[in-house]
């Protein structure tokens, strides 16, 4: 399986085969040339299956940052989608709120980062001049990494998203 935590810059992924087998962060596909490659990718792994994280546009009250660059996310989402239905995987979009509930981003860096093993952290092809310190407190351009793996976390069942008495 392989999830997406799309952008429209940067794009990050994470591969699971039961375990964390690789996770990174690639330049999003802005052009056919790019959209190319994202599909030589993806034709490249053996995963049947992926998730892409889908952008929501929030109440009033709950917005963070602009939402007009909302469009453009969903836009991205949709290249993703495209290159992914393409490259043979069958693709699922879930909003934010499904794998991670409403947990604050920081808060979610740190428990993905307490669910993975000493043998899947080597895995991580973290973007260059990345402080990975940061990318566990949900900050700075490894964050999205973090967003993937955890996206995988919850698909295999390893990140639970609500408390359990």
């Amino acid at each position: 399986m392989i999830t997406i935590d799309p952008g429209v810059s940067y794009w990050a992924w994470a591969a699971f085969d039961k375990v964390l087998v690789g996770a990174g962060r690639e330049t999003a596909p802005t052009s056919v040339d790019a959209a190319l490659l994202l599909l030589d990718f993806l034709q490249a792994r053996t995963d049947e299956a992926g998730l892409i994280e889908n952008p929501v546009v929030r109440y009033t009250a709950r917005q963070k940052g602009d939402q007009a660059d909302i469009r453009d996310l969903a836009g991205a989402v949709g290249r993703y989608e495209m290159a992914a239905v393409f490259a043979g995987l069958e693709t699922e979009l879930i909003i934010p709120e499904r794998w991670k509930s409403t947990v604050a981003k920081g808060v979610m860096c740190r428990r993905v980062h307490g669910l993975l093993s000493p043998n899947e952290l080597p895995v991580i092809r973290w973007p260059k001049g990345a402080k990975i310190a940061s990318a566990f407190e949900g900050k700075g351009v490894a964050a999205d990494v973090v967003d993937a793996i955890g996206i995988g976390l919850w698909k295999t069942g390893r990140l639970p998203t609500r408390r359990t008495r």
